[in-house]
């Protein structure tokens, strides 16, 4: 009965990681980033220094500063076939950040987790249409909120990103699948 509990749980952490690897592929693509918070190592002695941490990664296009960023188990869970597709969407995104400012809210019931929301600042997004050395702005502030609010663990002592923390388990609209054409739309709940 555990083999089944631990292959089912196992399971269950591949589609998350499945979701958060396309949620933060389309915001990485869209936006410069999906949004999560941490970093191991260093001073991130505060869940906005990991943030700060984790932009610059992006900026820099530095995949092995990002995944210091994120949960060491989450990290664990990753593919090499994952971290090389990271490594190349860091590197052909060209995302950088300019002038973000941001607010933390630390967890009144467990300080060990917060979550950071971006107040401020733009994503400069090279998009595959426009002209190279010509990115285009993004102001941060007319993202939703879900878009802009980083989670945040700590963990031996330092704060890393929490990659899953704020993943929906329902499917999205996009993901239930349409009735054949013809056919009345059923509304079934989902269970």
């Amino acid at each position: 009965m555990e083999k089944i509990d631990e292959e089912y749980r196992f399971k269950k952490g591949s589609n998350r990681l499945r979701k958060f690897t396309v949620v933060l592929c389309v915001f990485l693509l869209a936006v410069g980033m999906l949004v999560v918070v941490g970093c191991g190592g260093g001073e991130e002695n505060t869940p906005e220094q990991v943030v700060k941490k984790f932009t610059d990664s992006v900026g820099n296009k530095n995949v092995d500063s990002y995944l210091s960023c994120i949960l060491p188990e989450q990290v664990g869970e990753i593919t090499q076939e994952q971290k090389d597709a990271m490594k190349q969407q860091l590197e052909e995104g060209g995302q950088t950040f300019e002038g973000i400012t941001m607010k933390t809210e630390i967890n009144p019931d467990n300080k060990d987790h917060a979550k950071v929301i971006l107040t401020g600042g733009k994503i400069a997004v090279e998009a595959s249409g426009s002209a190279p050395g010509q990115p285009e702005s993004i102001d941060v502030t007319e993202l939703p909120e879900e878009q802009r609010t980083i989670y945040c663990q700590k963990y031996k002592g330092r704060w890393y990103i929490d990659m899953m923390a704020g993943i929906s388990e329902e499917p999205t609209p996009e993901q239930v699948p349409s009735p054949p054409e013809g056919q009345p739309q059923q509304n079934i709940p989902i269970q």
